[in-house]
């Protein structure tokens, strides 16, 4: 008996481990339930809510803004100490040149972040490179010859040391801005930069009443150094919020901060781990903050799905943001997938018109009433997919690979092409007509039947016909010649087999 859980209210609870076969979970409340090595296969989960409780969310969202607040600590003080070297009464020249020399370091600091990400290696390796030559050139150029190499490596070293600093509390930015924009979704980009500023101001004021605890010696505060303490702390918040939303949108150079955010985020959310998922349904459901590693994921419908890309992938193919919107959309027309893993998608419907899938791999997929129409299919694995009722008209097959149990019947195709040479489709077939209806189904079933049987001498072609009658007398099994023939020195028998003879026990 199927169960039925339809519009409850399953906040937190657990399924761990249960057989829940085909259950009706359509419109429930999910966040925080537990559903690892539960067996859902069949499963609908249309219009249902995962993701975090709200009391969870809320704590990390107040954690978020706390880490936000411990990050803008280290620049609101080199805002402050910049501030101080260039604007009090006692400032000379040795002053500006290392007032000169930080913000210096602050615009490399930038230049770096911005376009090589958070590469940690690379990045101090560069800054150390930069800092060495830096000193090296000012020590030679004032004749201290002796002492360059070790200066400059202290020098070197120094800068390294002040960029980690920056880094490290760059990152702690920008992970807790990912984390509150991953949990509200809601106006989160309005809810982060107020939320970070809030708390550079907060800063702001702290340093500037704790003057005498915080600067004590540095001399006399002025609100120059709170301009300099705010500047500093609003310069990480806008580099943290810029980080954030790139990772957030998939940029490859921030991945490390995505990855975090996103395991953070899946903590206390709705669990699938190790769920067998095959053909559940989650059309129209919201998924954030929910963990999928290890689930199998078979044919599982994610169309119409909201905040996909806020879950734990794992190793499945949601790790794939161009398969997150494939399954999403099911608009994959004019798109490119060469070579792409594409096993046990649910497609059902897609449009790919006109896609290229050279290569790629749809082993167990559900295509039904896709339209694959003038898609290239060279080599493309269609093993135990389905493909009843979809549309191939126009399409190149070239290589492709089906087998008997590859779900054709309905397919509606008027023709399609056997060869992709140099970019184009040749060999139309049929020639100059099209399809009968069921035509194409019966060609490629034909193919399916047939097998070539070669033989490296050169025998008589009546003894090859002998030698085949004997083998299906002795397998019981009926085989239908339907050529004999050479090619180069090889001689071919061509036989149709009957649905009940495996093709490999003559191979």
């Amino acid at each position: 008996m199927t169960q039925d859980f339809s519009g409850q209210n399953l906040r937190g609870r657990s399924f761990k481990g249960q057989n829940l076969k085909g259950a009706n979970f359509s419109g429930a409340d999910i966040r925080s339930a537990d559903f690892t090595n539960t067996i859902l296969v069949g499963a609908n989960f249309t219009g249902a809510k995962a993701g975090l409780q709200k009391r969870w969310a809320a704590f990390l969202l107040v954690s978020s803004f706390v880490l936000s607040g411990i990050s803008a600590y280290f620049p609101a003080l080199i805002g402050t100490i910049i501030a101080h070297l260039f604007v009090t009464t006692s400032s000379d020249l040795a002053n500006l040149i290392l007032g000169t020399i930080i913000l210096f370091l602050l615009i490399i600091f930038f230049i770096t972040i911005s376009r090589q990400g958070l590469n940690l290696a690379e990045n101090f390796a560069q800054v150390f490179a930069v800092g060495f030559f830096m000193g090296l050139l000012a020590l030679i150029s004032g004749g201290d010859f002796a002492n360059a190499i070790p200066i400059s490596f202290a020098i070197g070293v120094t800068f390294a040391g002040v960029f980690a600093a920056a880094t490290a509390f760059t990152f702690a930015g920008a992970f807790a801005t990912a984390i509150a924009t991953a949990i509200t979704a809601t106006f989160s980009e309005v809810v982060t930069f107020a939320g970070v500023f809030a708390a550079a101001g907060v800063l702001t004021y702290i340093l500037y009443v704790g003057e005498t605890y915080i600067f004590d010696g540095i001399g006399s505060f002025t609100y120059g150094y709170a301009v300099g303490s705010f500047v500093g702390s609003g310069y990480l918040a806008l580099l943290s919020c810029y980080i954030a939303r790139q990772s957030l949108k998939g940029d490859e150079k921030y991945t490390v901060i995505w990855k975090a955010t996103i395991f953070i985020a899946a903590i206390g959310g709705t669990n699938f781990y190790n769920a067998n998922l095959t053909n559940a349904d989650f059309t129209g459901a919201i998924l954030k903050s929910t963990d999928f590693r290890e689930a199998t994921l078979t044919c599982t419908c994610f169309y119409e799905t909201k905040e996909l890309d806020r879950v734990r992938p794992g190793r499945t193919y949601l790790q794939k943001k161009q398969l997150q919107e494939l399954v999403i959309t099911r608009d994959g027309k004019n798109k490119n997938f060469d070579h792409f893993d594409l096993r046990g998608l649910n497609l059902r419907e897609a449009d790919l018109e006109n896609a290229s899938f050279i290569d790629a791999d749809f082993y167990e997929a559900n295509l039904q009433e896709a339209n694959l129409s003038r898609a290239i299919l060279v080599r493309t694995n269609f093993e135990r997919a389905d493909l009843r009722s979809a549309k191939l008209t126009g399409s190149c097959i070239q290589d492709w690979v089906i087998s008997r149990v590859t779900k054709l019947d309905g397919i509606v195709c008027d023709y399609v092409y056997l060869k992709w040479v140099d970019g184009d489709k040749r060999d139309q077939m049929p020639h100059r007509d099209t399809f009968k209806k069921g035509g194409f189904v019966f060609f490629v079933k034909y193919i399916l039947d047939t097998i070539e049987i070669y033989h490296n001498k050169d025998i008589k072609p009546r003894l090859a016909l002998s030698v085949l009658k004997k083998m299906s007398r002795d397998y019981d099994k009926p085989l239908d010649i339907v050529a004999v023939g050479k090619r180069g020195d090889k001689v071919f028998i061509k036989v149709k087999l009957s649905e009940t003879v495996e093709p490999e026990q003559f191979k």
